[in-house]
């Protein structure tokens, strides 16, 4: 159990430094599908996707605890903002704004989760880059990530 904490520490950094390297040289990859969301659910996605393209690279004998992890930690991401969004409805509608915004940052959250999920098919059999494969996901699967979103929310 220590060890697989230990691995994922790692994996987190690595994935972190990357991101950050990536962004400071300007070579950085942005999906197209959340130009919607917040610049936190933007990076939370981006790091998902640099990890899963981190997972498949270099530690294929973990993928299945590293990806479920990861899975984890969106449920996670995605659970606090439906109880924002709770907050936001009680608001009324001076917070009709920001609602709008969590709205946007669920649906980008539940895409890398479906893509997860569902997606990870193509990705794993034809490699390439996470991000395009992501994109191409939430172009086809644009109607079952927001109906997801519904019915999760």
């Amino acid at each position: 159990m220590r060890e697989s904490l230990e691995l994922r520490s790692v994996m987190d950094l690595h994935v972190i430094s990357k991101l950050w390297v990536a962004h400071m040289l300007g070579k950085h990859e942005h999906p197209s599908c959340g130009e919607k969301a917040s610049n936190s659910m933007k990076f939370a996605v981006n790091f998902g996707l640099n990890m899963l393209q981190t997972i498949r690279e270099k530690t294929r004998l973990h993928v299945v605890f590293l990806t479920r992890t990861l899975v984890l930690n969106l449920n996670s991401i995605l659970e606090k903002l439906c109880m924002d969004a709770v907050v936001l409805t009680k608001c009324g509608e001076q917070c009709a704004d920001d609602l709008a915004g969590n709205l946007n940052d669920r649906k980008y959250v539940m895409a890398l989760i479906q893509f997860i999920k569902r997606g990870l098919g193509p990705f794993e059999k034809e490699g390439g880059s996470a991000v395009k494969k992501f994109n191409e996901f939430c172009e086809d699967n644009k109607n079952l990530i927001e109906k997801y979103t519904v019915a999760y929310t």
